[in-house]
């Protein structure tokens, strides 16, 4: 029998792979999801530091300090933790499946492990399969036409995700397919790092030909301070956000850029295109 006052946890760890990450196993008490189905586990130590460093002094000394006390600021001040795990969930995103807290092993009375929980991507990435070097062997060998289309309908959805916050809905009666606006506030998020090392796959988990594909790797994503274009009606009253231009922009690489600037830097990027695309018609 459930004991409401010490809830039995989610996930449990299974074996060490390396460093701070762990395969996690979702435990079977909890309906609705499949038993036993397997996950990546990270150790939360990005606090470390700053606890080493002193709670109560007078100032961080290093970069990194001060970059983890902002962090902590926002995850436990402005509890953005519930916005990121909203984000981190979509199909074709690896997505945050939870969290995990244990008392580490001859741990002190009130010492505690902190987990995130992960989609766990097993077969590998997109730059795998590039990296076969069977062709060298068969030289008329491609990639199948239909995986392509798996592909890049996968990371399409992704994008719409991330930029537009519209996520794609099937009507299991009818099968149509239509889009749900999550946010008319949401603000564009952009990758800026897609390539073959950050699509991943997972194994087919029926008769399906191909696993998920997901979207990974945000170390170098952006939030665009530029809300999203809500022109199109919508089932209730609200209004579009004010400035919502529709133009996910973000600076290159990590320089700060203000937004006129990234405003610019857009409309040069897109006359650029215009101008490739009439010298390959001409």
């Amino acid at each position: 029998m459930d004991d409401p006052d010490h809830p039995q946890p989610t996930f449990q760890l299974v074996k060490k792979v390396q460093g701070n990450i762990w395969l996690a196993r979702r435990l079977a008490q909890h309906l609705g999801y499949a038993d036993g189905e397997e996950f990546v586990a990270r150790k939360v130590n990005d606090f470390d530091e700053y606890y080493d460093a002193g709670k109560y002094a007078a100032g961080f000394t290093t970069k990194r300090q001060r970059e983890v006390k902002g962090l902590m600021d926002l995850l436990y001040d402005c509890n953005i933790g519930r916005n990121i795990a909203h984000i981190f969930n979509h199909e074709n995103i690896i997505s945050l499946a939870g969290y995990l807290r244990q008392k580490p092993f001859h741990s002190q009375v009130d010492a505690t492990e902190d987990y995130l929980v992960w989609d766990i991507c097993d077969a590998g990435t997109l730059e795998l399969l590039f990296a076969d070097r069977t062709f060298e062997k068969e030289p008329g060998c491609h990639m199948p036409e239909s995986l392509c289309w798996h592909v890049l309908t996968s990371i399409m959805r992704a994008l719409v995700w991330l930029h537009d916050g519209c996520r794609q809905e099937i009507d299991w009666v009818t099968g149509q397919g239509h889009w749900e606006h999550e946010d008319l506030d949401w603000m564009p998020i952009l990758h800026r790092g897609i390539n073959g090392k950050t699509i991943f796959f997972q194994h087919p988990r029926g008769d399906e030909t191909y696993g998920v594909c997901k979207l990974g790797k945000f170390g170098t994503a952006y939030v665009s301070g530029a809300p999203a274009r809500r022109n199109r009606k919508t089932n209730d009253d609200r209004k579009p956000f004010p400035n919502s231009d529709g133009r996910a922009v973000a600076p290159f690489d990590d320089e700060h850029m203000s937004l006129p600037e990234m405003k610019k830097q857009w409309r040069e990027y897109i006359m650029k295109g215009d101008l490739v695309s009439s010298s390959l018609l001409a």
